[in-house]
Parts: structure tokens; sequence; C-alpha cells
């Protein structure tokens, strides 16, 4: 069955929509200084607090806890993740997902359902902390007093462990001291400088084996495999040979002026690549601040922010596809003023002084710009020149025909668009 387009578009737009609504039915936003959730307090959807400087969290919040926040603390209950960006982190109440953070010291001394995700420079895990799933600890300083029921990875320069792992656990570290009451139900691996760099007291009970595994030594740098490089570089020859016969045949007059330009205002021609590259990067720079807008106004669509955040969508709808169409034009040009240097040099070496477009020339020249390219730091300063010089040499062909096929202002066209 076929639905007509006013019914597709109908269903698309209910869709988008109904997509839109979900952030302001399932997120509460929080952007003061203070962020308190208190013991009898609920928060029944998910909870974002953004640049806040101390997050507490001693009630209940049923969704995911986000926080960017100069500390954060779990007293309370989380009743699914817990992502936090802080300087500080405490978790000292129960968190029934998992628990990622990124921070300077991060402390765990509660109960974490799901598995764990820590990058700190001092990582604590405390005797009353239980995990329920996989834990991959990174820091400086790790600590582990705790439970962890399931596998464990620990990375660090110094590693104490005095509690219990149910699993495997793998350490890498330069210092590793294992006390008792610890006890290891699975396998031991370890990779230190040397393996006496282990402490392992008598008391520790480890079930599963032992092993040591010397650091990895960093290996001779393999030679260079130079016929893998040269068939690259011959593919991308030709590939760029059979993109330039197409775009001459289809674009003609454009290819043509292109070329004189080239020829006879070189200078000019680079400059205007410099100016291609500045407009290429602007656009990259506008496309990833309206990408940034988008994600913020989509998170701040619902709540007090809901006004905000629906002017941050506008925004980014508008200049996402320009910032896009400039960017995709500007690697456009840049890819083919490569190919339109190939046919000037190709036909300057075949002694063409008139600006054609033979394929031999095409070719001969871009077999001349790969070995150029193929000599360290020159070729990347060619690549770079003949990329502007190129981009500008379209640009300044493209503006000269057009302004000699559109008539002047209030003249009638002759209905003749051949151009010269």
């Amino acid at each position: 069955m076929s639905l007509s387009p006013g019914r597709c578009r109908r269903r698309l737009i209910v869709a988008l929509l109904m997509l839109c609504g979900l952030p302001a039915q399932a997120a509460v936003f929080e952007h003061q200084e203070t962020v308190r959730i208190r013991k009898l307090q609920n928060v029944r959807d998910d909870l974002y607090v953004l640049g806040a400087d101390q997050t507490r969290i001693e009630g209940f919040v049923a969704g995911d806890l986000v926080s960017f926040s100069g500390a954060t603390a779990v007293e309370g209950e989380v009743g699914r993740s817990v992502n936090v960006f802080s300087r500080n982190v405490s978790i000292t109440g129960t968190v029934k997902g998992s628990v990622r953070a990124f921070a300077e010291h991060t402390e765990i001394n509660g109960y974490v359902g799901g598995s764990l995700l820590l990058f700190a420079r001092s990582l604590d895990i405390k005797p009353d902390a239980v995990v329920d799933h996989s834990a991959d600890l990174f820091g400086q300083n790790v600590v582990i007093e705790g439970t962890l029921r399931g596998n464990a990875r620990v990375t660090g320069a110094a590693v104490s462990i005095s509690g219990i792992v149910e699993g495997d656990l793998e350490i890498t570290a330069d210092t590793i001291t294992i006390a008792t009451p610890a006890v290891i139900r699975g396998n031991l691996t370890y990779t230190a400088p040397t393996e006496t760099a282990i402490a392992l007291d008598e008391g520790v009970i480890v079930v599963g084996d032992i092993v040591y595994q010397p650091p990895e030594e960093p290996s001779e740098t393999s030679p260079p495999n130079h016929l893998r490089d040269w068939i690259l570089r011959l593919a991308g020859m030709l590939a760029a040979f059979v993109f330039g016969i197409i775009m001459a045949r289809l674009f003609q007059p454009y290819a043509a002026e292109a070329l004189l330009q080239l020829r006879s205002r070189a200078g000019i021609a680079l400059a205007g690549g410099i100016v291609v590259a500045l407009v290429t990067i602007l656009c990259a720079t506008v496309l990833l601040i309206s990408l940034l807008l988008f994600l913020f106004g989509m998170m701040t669509s619902g709540g007090s922010l809901a006004a905000l955040g629906m002017v941050l969508l506008v925004v980014s709808f508008l200049l996402i596809p320009v910032a896009s169409f400039g960017g995709v034009t500007g690697a456009v040009l840049f890819y083919s003023g490569k190919i339109l240097v190939g046919f000037w040099l190709g036909g300057t070496l075949l002694k063409r002084r008139q600006p054609g477009l033979a394929p031999g020339a095409l070719l001969l020249g871009l077999a001349a710009l790969t070995l150029v390219y193929a000599i360290p730091y020159l070729g990347a300063v060619v690549y770079l020149l003949t990329a502007l010089i190129g981009a500008g040499g379209i640009f300044l062909g493209i503006q000269h025909c057009r302004r000699v096929t559109m008539p002047p202002s209030g003249t009638p066209s002759s209905g003749s668009d051949s151009p010269a």
C-alpha cells in the first residue's frame, strides 16, 4: 500500500514533533550555582546539571544523572546511570545503573548495580563499596578496599588492593601492593617493569593463576613498504585523472576558462585560493558550532530553558545546511585544483601554449605532480601550493564565465550563452 506525498509529509511532521517533545517530558535541567536534591525530594526524570559549583544528591533521581560540576556527591539513590565530569566525585549512596566519572579525585563507598568506568588522579574504592559488574579503573593512585563482583582492569602508577575481586583481575602499574584480607577468586594478571614489582602478602587468597606479563618493548620501526605506497599513489593519480576528464567534459567552458586564468594570472589565483581556504575553514568552524548548538538546544528544549533551546535549534537548522555546503564546496575546489594544475603542468611539459584540456596533458601533469608529492617535506609544500593556486584558478574561471554569460543590468539577453 502506497501513501500519498501529503500523507507522508504529515506523518513525518508528527514523528519529528514527537521526537522534539521527548526531552521536555524525560529530563530536568539545573544550572544554579549549587544544585541540591534533598532527602525527601524526588526527581522522576533524568537530571542534567550544567555548570554548577556543587551537585549534591540526597534524595531520589529516577532516571540518569549527568553532572558537569565542580564537585558531585551522590548520597541518596539514582535509578539509572551516573555520568560525571567533576573535579571531585563521591558516591556513598545507591546507583542502580553504571557509573562513568572523569575527575581529579573519585571516591566510591556505596552500591553500584552496573559497571564502573573511572578516570581520576586519585581513585578510592572504600570498604563499604559494592560493584555488581565489571570495573575499569584508570588513575595515578588506585586503592581498592571494597567488593568488585565482576572482572576488573586497573591501570595506574601505584595500585593497592585489600578488597574482594570475584572475577579476573588485570593490573598494569609501576608498583602493586595486595594486602590481607584481599581475595581474588579469578586469575591475577599483572604487568609491571619487573616481576618483583608486586608485593603479595601471605594471607592473600588468589583462587586462580598468577601470571606476570612483561611490558611490551617498543618495536623497531618496520621498513616502509615502498611498493604499497607507490600503488596507492598510482591509484590516487588514476582516480584524479578519471575525475578530471569527466569534469572537463561536463563543464568544458568553465574548465577552459579556469586553465586560462591559471596561465595568465597565477599570482591572483594563489590569492584567490587562500581566500577559498579561509572561507572553507570558516564554514567548517561554523558547522561545528552549529552541531554543538543543536545538541545544546536538544538538551535545553524542556523546562525553564525551553525558549532558549528552541532558538538554538532554529539557528542550528539555518546554519548547518549553509556551512555544510560551503565546506563541501571548498573541499571539491581543492581536490579539483590539483587536477587543474595537472592540466597546466602537462601542457607546459608538452610545450602546448594553448589552454587546451587534452587528456594526455592531464596524465603527464598528474604523473609529474605525483613524483614531486613523494618527496619528503617538499612534497607537502608543493601539494598545498597546487591545491591553493588550482582552487583559486577555478574560482576565477567561474567568476569570469558568469560575467561573460550574464547580460548587463537592464540589457536584454541575446539568447546566446556560448562561452568565449
